[in-house]
């Protein structure tokens, strides 16, 4: 076995991948939010191999919650991986005793993490195309084509079920561990990601495609 990217960084824990797929599924989510990417991971840990460096990854698939390698999925993958900016980093007031000697930027990893798998029940939304078609069909044909042109956040809305998709996975997670990435009214889609490397986050392996 090979490393998945011979030229990509060491990466972290609460780290996000975004992959490019083919498929009906994740053409439509390309089409409608006008984006490269279609499908969202977090890095849960680093897994160290003699032969390899791999990761152990975190993802809402239609089966549910999922853990699994980098490597063995997504080894000929196109990724791109995103890492929040110091700066950007908020702590919720509330964190677990265990966590409170950490630096703030393991704190907060461990804090996505946490909430990432608090998850691992939930069901996945097989909806969520349905979801996306209608809000479009419902939004002012102005507004959507100004949202189409210029790669803003449709507005589809984002409920706290226990349903989630891969990027409304990372939402919630981050959120909860007190760094929202998008107003919480909004879905979170694989693309929106890829564009918040103009302020929240940083792109620290993959092409710069949005």
């Amino acid at each position: 076995m090979t490393p998945t990217r011979l030229d990509m960084p060491e990466l972290e824990p609460a780290d996000i991948i975004l992959t490019h797929n083919t498929g009906l599924g994740s053409g439509l989510v390309q089409l409608v939010t006008r984006s490269y990417w279609s499908h969202t991971l977090l890095v849960e840990s680093v897994i160290n191999n003699p032969a390899n460096i791999d990761y152990a990854v975190i993802e809402a698939i239609p089966r549910g919650l999922a853990f699994g390698t980098l490597n063995t999925h997504y080894k000929d993958t196109d990724i791109a991986v995103y890492r929040i900016r110091d700066d950007q980093i908020g702590i919720r007031s509330h964190v677990p005793e265990r966590f409170l000697e950490l630096p703030k930027r393991q704190q907060f990893q461990e804090l996505v993490l946490l909430e990432a798998k608090k998850r691992g029940r939930y069901h996945y939304d097989h909806f969520v195309l349905y979801h996306i078609w209608k809000a479009v069909g419902t939004a002012g044909m102005l507004d959507l084509l100004n949202c189409l042109l210029h790669g803003l956040p449709l507005n589809i809305p984002h409920k706290m079920d226990e349903y989630v998709v891969c990027s409304e996975l990372v939402q919630e997670a981050y959120e909860a561990a007190g760094s929202p990435l998008i107003l919480p009214t909004k879905l979170l889609m694989p693309g929106n990601i890829a564009r918040l490397r103009h302020t929240l986050l940083t792109q620290i392996y993959g092409k710069p495609r949005d």
